[in-house]
C-alpha cells in the first residue's frame, strides 16, 4: 500500500489508538535521560582544541554532533517526527541535555556573580530572577511555514555577503543550525523506510511511508497540506528545545497559523473535517504522553497554544480549525498543551460558548487573553499594531509577539514576590519595629535610611513605600540588564534566530537583541493584600486614628497576639475586589504607580521594562514568608493571588471581582494581568456555556486581561487526596498550570482544597 494524502489513514481512529500510544510513549520515555556525557566530553575537547571559537562557532558545531550522533525516534502510533534522543530529560521543556550543554558550561560562570548581588532578595523571598529567561519564549512559526529552512538558508546566505566578521560567524551559524535540522529530517525519513520496510500491518506500514515521504521535504520547503503544517510545527518546536538549550513554550497561534492549511485541503477534497480533528488530536497529545505525571512532584509542562483573537489586520477569528481544537479538548482527557484563547469584542458567540463549554466542564485546561487591553498595551509600548495583534502566550500566561520578540518575562525578568512584604520593610523601616528578617541590611543594601518623619500622615508613609519600590527595581534591574547582556555568549540560539524576524537582517543573536522588539517583565505579586494593607492603615492609623503606626507595627511584629479585637477590626474593613468603590479607587493609585515604577529601567538588549500583575504560586509560599500584614492577614497565611482579591474574605460573585478591574488601567500592563476566579462545582453544573460566554464578556467590558477560571469541590477534592486512586483523571489548575490532582505535593493539594473552600465551594 503506497500513500499519496492524509485522507490514506483515515481507518486509524485516535480514540481507539490512543492508549497503545501513550503506552508507547511510556516505554520509550522510561529510559530517559540517556546518557550523552561521551559527546558532551568530545564537545568539550573540540571547545579546548579551537580556544579561538566564538560562542556562536561553538553552538553550530554543537548543532552539527547533534544533527549526525544522536539517535532519532520515531512512534508507530504516531503520524509525526520530531523525538531527538538527545538526553532530554522526560520531564523537563528545554535547556538539558546535548542541546543545554552550552549554557550549563558557560552559565556558572558567567552569572554566578551576579546571582550573588541579588542572593539576599531571592533567599528572603522578595524576588525570583533568573538573568534572562531560558523558557517562555517562542519560534519563528511564521517564518518557518512561509519559506521553509531552504529559505531561511538563502536570506542568511544573501546577507553574509555584507556582513563583518562578526556578523559573518553568527550568520554561518544559523546556516549550520538549519542545515542540522535539514539533516535530522532526513534521517527521520530514512528511518520510517527503514521501519515501513519491516511493519506487517498495512495502515501502520502506510503511516510510515507518509513520513518516509514528508519528513526529507518538510520543514525544508514550506508545508502544503494541514497535515504536513502540523508535521513541520510539533519536529521544528521540538528540535529547537532539544538542540538550542532553550525552552520553546508557546506551540503557536494555531488557528490562525493552519487555517489556509485546513482550507486549501478541504476545497481540494484532500481532507475531511473529521480527519483534521483526528490529527489535531494526535498532535495535541503529545504533550501529555511525552510527559510522566505519575510521581508526586512539581508537573509544570510549560506549553502552550494560543488561539482565536484576532489576525494582523485586526479581523475577529473563530474558524474551523478554531472548533476542532476546542472540540479536542472537550473529547479527549488534555491535561497540556494549556489552552490560552485569545477574545475581542468581535469573537463570535459559537466560539465564546465553547470557551464556555469547557472552562463549566472542570477540566481547568483554559486561560482568556482580552485583546482589546492586551493589544493596546504592547502599542503603548512602541510596538507596531500589526505586530502586536499577533501576541501569543507561553509558559504560563507569559505574553510575547510571535516571532518577532525576545522577552525576559517570569524566568529572567523581575518577578517581585510579594509585594505586601516590601510593605512591610517600608512599614518597619518608618517604625523601627522589626518586621522582617535582616530588615536593617535590606534597607541598607538599597541605601535608605528613613527617619520616622515619614509615618506623619499617609502620603509620607505611602511616599516611602514608593521609594523602597523603586530603589528595589533600580538596583535590581541593573544586575538583570548585565545578565541579558551575556545571554548571548552564556547560550546563544543561532538556529532559533534564523526564523525570528530582524534577527537574519541585523545579523545579530535573538540572545543579543537581534528581534524586532525586546522586553524585561517587571511583575508584582500579590497586589490584593497590598492594596487592602494599605487602604487599612490609611483608614486606621490616619482616618479613624484608632491607634498609632508604631502600635500598629508592634501589633504585626506581634502576629496579633493579644490584638484580637484589632485583628477583626481590620479583617472586616472594605476590600479590593469586591466591587466597593473606596478600596479600589485606593488600588486605582497604587496599581497605577506600580506600572510607572516599572518603566524606564536598565534593559540589557536595548529595549524597555514592561510591567505585569502575575503570581504563579509564590501566593502559597511566599504567604509562609511574610508576616502579618495590616488588612488583619496573620503570617504565613496565602496572600492574593494575581490580581484578584485576597483570600480573607470570599468574593460574593465572580462579577464582583471583574468590576474591579476596570479600575486598575490594564491596558497600560503590556506583561499581562492575570485574575484567578474559583467556582464551585454546583454552580458550574448549573450554568449554560452562554452564561459562561457571558462572563467572558463581562471581563472583557471590565477591561480585564487575562481570565482564569478553576471550577473546583473542596469534598471531590478531599475524596481523591484520601483515595487518589478514586479519581486519577481530577485535573486541577495549580497556577498557570493545570495538573492532575492526585500527583501534587501535599502542600500544594491543601491550598487548592482551601482555595475551593475559600471560594464557597
Amino acid at each position: 500500500m503506497s500513500v499519496t494524502a492524509e485522507t490514506d489513514l483515515a481507518e486509524l481512529d485516535f480514540a481507539g489508538e490512543r492508549e497503545a500510544y501513550f503506552a508507547e510513549c511510556d516505554v520509550h520515555y522510561a529510559t530517559y535521560p540517556t546518557d550523552v556525557t561521551a559527546l558532551e566530553a568530545e564537545l568539550e575537547a573540540w571547545g579546548q582544541a579551537h580556544p579561538e571559537a566564538s560562542p556562536c562557532a561553538i553552538k553550530a558545531r554543537l548543532y552539527e554532533v547533534i544533527a549526525e550522533r544522536c539517535p532519532v525516534k520515531l512512534f508507530r502510533t504516531s503520524p509525526f517526527y520530531h523525538e531527538i534522543v538527545g538526553g532530554r530529560a522526560r520531564n523537563l521543556w528545554g535547556f538539558d541535555g546535548l542541546g543545554g550543554w552550552l549554557v550549563r558550561r558557560n552559565h556558572p560562570t558567567l552569572i554566578q556573580p551576579l546571582r550573588e548581588q541579588v542572593q539576599l532578595w531571592q533567599e528572603q523571598s522578595y524576588l525570583w530572577t533568573g538573568l534572562f529567561d531560558l523558557d517562555h519564549q517562542t519560534a519563528g512559526y511564521e517564518r518557518l511555514l512561509e519559506v521553509g529552512l531552504r529559505g531561511i538558508i538563502r536570506a542568511a546566505e544573501e546577507r553574509l555577503a555584507s556582513a563583518d566578521a562578526e556578523q559573518g560567524d553568527f550568520l554561518r551559524a544559523v546556516i549550520a543550525g538549519q542545515e542540522a535540522l535539514l539533516r535530522l529530517a532526513e534521517r527521520m525519513g530514512e528511518e520510517a523506510a527503514r521501519l515501513a520496510a519491516a511493519e506487517t500491518d498495512p495502515w501502520i506500514r502506510a503511516r510510515l511511508e507518509l513520513i518516509a515521504a514528508t519528513a526529507p521535504r518538510v520543514p525544508a520547503e514550506p508545508p502544503q497540506t494541514f497535515y504536513e503544517a502540523l508535521a513541520a510545527l510539533l519536529f521544528y518546536r521540538e528540535a529547537c528545545t532539544s538542540m538550542e538549550g532553550l525552552g520553546i513554550s508557546i506551540l503557536g497561534h494555531l488557528d490562525r497559523l493552519l487555517a489556509p492549511y485546513y482550507e486549501a485541503d478541504l476545497a481540494a477534497g484532500r481532507i475531511t473535517y473529521a480527519r483534521a480533528k483526528d490529527l489535531m488530536a494526535r498532535f495535541l497529545s503529545y504533550t501529555d504522553a511525552r510527559w510522566d505525571f505519575h510521581p508526586e512532584g512539581w508537573h509544570e509542562v510549560s506549553t502552550c497554544i494560543t488561539l482565536g483573537g484576532c489576525d494582523a489586520a485586526g479581523a475577529p477569528l473563530g474558524n474551523e480549525v478554531t472548533r476542532l481544537v476546542l472540540e479536542s479538548y472537550l473529547e479527549f482527557p488534555l491535561v497540556n498543551p494549556k489552552l490560552n484563547a485569545r477574545v475581542t469584542a468581535g469573537s463570535p458567540d459559537w466560539y465564546l460558548e465553547l470557551l464556555g463549554r469547557i472552562m463549566l466542564s472542570g477540566r481547568n485546561v483554559l486561560a482568556t487573553f482580552n485583546d482589546d487591553v492586551i493589544i493596546p498595551a504592547q502599542v503603548a509600548e512602541g510596538k507596531a499594531v500589526a505586530d502586536a495583534r499577533l501576541y501569543v502566550s507561553g509558559g504560563c500566561q507569559e505574553l510575547v509577539l510571535s516571532g518577532r520578540e525576545c522577552s525576559d518575562r517570569a524566568g529572567g525578568g523581575l518577578w517581585l514576590r510579594t509585594m505586601p512584604k516590601l510593605l512591610l520593610l517600608a512599614l518597619g523601616g518608618v517604625t523601627g519595629v522589626p518586621l522582617v528578617e535582616r530588615q536593617e541590611e535590606l534597607l541598607a543594601d538599597l541605601g535608605l535610611s528613613f527617619t520616622g518623619a515619614e509615618g506623619a500622615d499617609f502620603e509620607s508613609l505611602y511616599g516611602a513605600f514608593r521609594t523602597t519600590v523603586r530603589t528595589l527595581l533600580e538596583r535590581l534591574a541593573t544586575v538583570a540588564a548585565e545578565g541579558a547582556r551575556l545571554a548571548s555568549v552564556a547560550n546563544p540560539c543561532p538556529l532559533v534566530s534564523g526564523a525570528i524576524y530582524d534577527c537574519v537582517a541585523r545579523a545579530e543573536d535573538f540572545y543579543a537583541g537581534g528581534a524586532r522588539y525586546n522586553g524585561l517583565t517587571v511583575s508584582y505579586a500579590s497586589v490584593g493584600t497590598l492594596y487592602d494593607a494599605l487602604f487599612a492603615v490609611r483608614r486606621a492609623v490616619y482616618e479613624e486614628q484608632r491607634l498609632t503606626l508604631a502600635e500598629l507595627a508592634g501589633a504585626l511584629g506581634a502576629d496579633f497576639a493579644g490584638a484580637a479585637e484589632l485583628e477583626s477590626y481590620l479583617r472586616a474593613l472594605p476590600k479590593y475586589g469586591h466591587g466597593r468603590a473606596e478600596p479600589d479607587a485606593l488600588a486605582e493609585r497604587v496599581a497605577q504607580d506600580l506600572l510607572a515604577a516599572a518603566a524606564n529601567l536598565p534593559q540589557g538588549r536595548g529595549g524597555r521594562t514592561e510591567p505585569a500583575f502575575f503570581t504563579y504560586w509564590c501566593f502559597a509560599d511566599a504567604g509562609r514568608a511574610t508576616g502579618a500584614t495590616p488588612d488583619g492577614r496573620r503570617a504565613g497565611q496565602y496572600l492574593s493571588q494575581g490580581c484578584g482579591a485576597s483570600r480573607l474574605r470570599a468574593v460574593e460573585s465572580p462579577t464582583d471581582a471583574i468590576r474591579s478591574l476596570e479600575s486598575l488601567h490594564l491596558d497600560r500592563c503590556s506583561g499581562g494581568a492575570i485574575l484567578d476566579v474559583t467556582l464551585p462545582l454546583t454552580l458550574a453544573a448549573g450554568s449554560s456555556p452562554a452564561w459562561a460566554a457571558g462572563l467572558i464578556r463581562g471581563f472583557q467590558a471590565h477591561r480585564g486581561s487575562i481570565l482564569q477560571v478553576s471550577v473546583l469541590d473542596p469534598g471531590l477534592l478531599r475524596e481523591a487526596q484520601a483515595d487518589p486512586a478514586s479519581h486519577p483523571g481530577l485535573q486541577v489548575r495549580v497556577a498557570g498550570y493545570t495538573a492532575l490532582f492526585t500527583s501534587l505535593r501535599r502542600d500544594v493539594q491543601d491550598e487548592i482544597i482551601d482555595r475551593a473552600s475559600a471560594a464557597g465551594a
